[in-house]
């Protein structure tokens, strides 16, 4: 259960479309068109709700079993896509012992007290696979609901890093261009999509 600013599904995976349709079919009655969620949100930033989040706020799914998540705060994360200029992505693998090990996802960790975002994701990164993080611009924003945990996902684009990926924890790591791991984390499982466009844009 997540909320996000736009999908689209027709480029996924069919074993995937079916996920991703409910999304795409609640932003374009919030936002009017899909293509225009995208756009105002890497417009702005992140700039709809308190907290910098841009979402749609009637993709929420209340139901009694998932209440208590529902009611937590939700845990800030900031979220690494490294892209080549080839338009790859890097996709790590949680370890044993993690939440949803086994699971792929983008690379990145909580925020911590009085921490930016920003400075968030570079700690992670360097901590994770020992890369230093040049520049990143903010991509979009997701907040989803696990079984476990109500997190907030700021997900920031970099093309500029130093030093090569290492596996520091133990994670397996791929290089992706059309992304055909699996299994994805659910709330990466959307922004699919949205990665293809933005490499076609980058090649």
């Amino acid at each position: 259960m997540g909320i996000v600013l736009s999908v689209q599904a027709r480029r996924l995976p069919g074993h995937r479309r079916p996920l991703a349709q409910p999304f795409r079919l609640q932003c374009r009655a919030d936002c009017g068109s899909a293509r225009r969620c995208l756009a105002l949100g890497l417009a702005t930033g992140f700039a709809f709700r308190p907290g910098g989040m841009a979402v749609c706020p009637r993709l929420r799914r209340q139901n009694d079993a998932a209440m208590t998540v529902l009611e937590r705060e939700p845990v800030n994360v900031a979220v690494g896509i490294l892209m080549k200029p080839n338009g790859d992505v890097l996709l790590g693998q949680r370890p044993a012992g993690k939440p949803m090990a086994g699971y792929w996802e983008f690379p990145g960790g909580k925020v911590e007290s009085g921490e930016s975002i920003f400075d968030a994701l570079k700690r992670e990164l360097l901590e994770e696979l020992g890369v230093e993080i040049a520049s990143a611009e903010p991509w979009c924003g997701i907040e989803h609901y696990y079984p476990h945990a109500r997190v907030r996902l700021h997900f920031y684009i970099s093309r500029e890093w130093r030093g090569e990926p290492q596996s520091l924890e133990g994670q397996a790591f791929s290089w992706q261009g059309s992304v055909d791991v699996e299994p994805l984390l659910p709330a990466a499982i959307p922004l699919i999509e949205w990665l293809d466009e933005l490499r076609r844009e980058s090649v």
